[in-house]
């Protein structure tokens, strides 16, 4: 065996194991925009990966990934329709991104060529991407808005619901708003200050809701991941209204000023 293919070999194996023995997080089935493509040997024997597409946690973006190692564990009474558990590491297609993510998924063998399915069993670590703060966006605001996406990222959807809630509250001083107790005091004169769009009437209130059973056990022992996860999109949805938007047509008019 040439040397440093044998190398190479070697550490794609320790990357994969390290991520095996790090990557925590519950299964589920594969989502939206995800696929893949398998080819197995006639008797029914994983033979390799020969297609992986979906959204890239790291950029956001669906595309294609290049499987740059997998290894997989089949069944010992190995027949056409059992389960194999494969574990990939895959590195993102899309120009400026090109990061490495770590894939845990299943699938039945077959005897031709076969794709995944919605009801395989899909991990894949990191889990969410991390946007970047944009420029528009205030500084203390930006800071706590990073912080909320990591609260999300990492599961926490307690702590994720406390921090769009404080988030809404930095946006209310940002904009001058005198009332901020009660909070939705504050948060209608945001809407009726800024002008902002009816669907506001119901999102702002969600986020100050959400956040308040979040910080009060009294209110709610638990609180819904998915409602956090929508209030995160009503969150982003402000930020953008309020601060990236008007940014960037100032841009515009800055390009096409005589």
């Amino acid at each position: 065996m040439n040397s440093k293919a044998g190398g190479s070999s070697r550490k794609k194996s320790l990357a994969l194991q390290s991520l095996l023995k790090s990557s925590t997080g519950a299964e589920m089935a594969i989502p939206h925009g995800w696929q893949f493509g398998y080819i197995f040997n006639n008797v029914g024997v994983f033979n390799s990966v020969n297609e992986a597409r979906g959204v890239c946690p790291h950029c956001g973006v669906a595309t294609t990934f290049q499987v740059r190692n997998v290894q997989h564990n089949s069944p010992q009474n190995l027949v056409v329709g059992s389960t194999t558990d494969l574990h990939m590491i895959l590195d993102c297609n899309y120009a400026s991104c090109r990061k490495t993510l770590y894939v845990k998924t299943t699938c039945r063998t077959s005897s031709s060529p076969t794709r995944s399915s919605q009801q395989d069993h899909f991990f894949v670590h990191p889990s969410r991407s991390i946007e970047p703060a944009h420029p528009s966006i205030p500084t203390e605001i930006a800071e706590d808005w990073l912080e909320t996406q990591r609260s999300f990222a990492a599961e926490n959807p307690k702590a994720t619901a406390m921090m769009v809630r404080r988030v809404l509250y930095g946006i209310l001083i940002d904009k001058k708003c005198k009332t901020l107790r009660p909070l939705k005091d504050g948060v209608q004169e945001l809407i009726t200050g800024q002008r902002l769009p009816a669907v506001f009437d119901d999102w702002l209130p969600a986020i100050q809701d959400d956040g308040h059973d979040a910080a009060h056990p009294d209110r709610a022992l638990k609180v819904s991941a998915e409602n956090v996860a929508e209030t995160m999109e009503y969150t982003r949805e402000l930020l953008r209204y309020l601060y990236i938007e008007p940014h960037e047509f100032q841009l515009r008019k800055a390009r096409n000023a005589p």
